[in-house]
């Protein structure tokens, strides 16, 4: 329950030091079983879901959703977006208000989430993937751990770029670029 609970409303007024500065927090109604979410301008945010979705989580739990939610916008809208489009009595909208403000300054053009290669791409991308995610996954755990070192990294790095990193990632730099030229 604790953690929906941060997940929700961020972390309690007692705890500022974790909200970063971007909102008060929340307390426990001394005499009512209730969450008090301490809204900063209750015109700007006229309920508790407003201020939820703007300030503690303006995005929703997806991995992905930030880019997609955020360029559907950009194609949506462009940069300047007409006033009506984010109405403050409708929930969604809000949400997509507190993604424009929050989120859609920081995005940058995402990459596709279906790519299309052809089967002799497909099959060394497959062969160079499986080798290189298992060997940086036991080394992860290794850094972490501390059994390998972490003066280690330049090397590590080295022998992925042995193993043909430098190659997989130029499979999905050049059709990151060649999407971007299409758009």
């Amino acid at each position: 329950m604790e953690g929906w609970i941060i997940y929700t409303f961020g972390f309690p007024d007692t705890n500022p030091a974790k909200n970063y500065g971007f909102f008060k927090g929340w307390s426990i109604g001394i005499n009512d079983n209730f969450i008090n979410l301490n809204i900063e301008d209750p015109i700007k945010y006229p309920y508790e879901n407003a201020f939820t979705l703007s300030k503690v989580r303006p995005i929703g739990p997806m991995p992905g959703y930030v880019s997609n939610q955020s360029m559907t916008l950009k194609r949506m809208y462009g940069l300047n977006p007409p006033p009506e489009a984010f109405d403050p009595n409708s929930k969604e909208s809000m949400q997509r208000k507190s993604t424009y403000e929050n989120i859609f300054p920081h995005t940058t053009f995402e990459f596709p989430f279906v790519v299309y290669w052809d089967a002799a791409i497909a099959r060394r991308l497959s062969d160079l993937g499986s080798v290189l995610n298992d060997y940086a996954e036991i080394q992860f755990a290794q850094f972490v751990t501390g059994a390998r070192p972490i003066s280690e990294i330049d090397r590590y790095f080295t022998e992925l770029d042995s193993m043909g990193y430098q190659e997989y990632l130029k499979y999905y730099v050049d059709y990151y670029e060649g999407v971007k030229a299409r758009r």
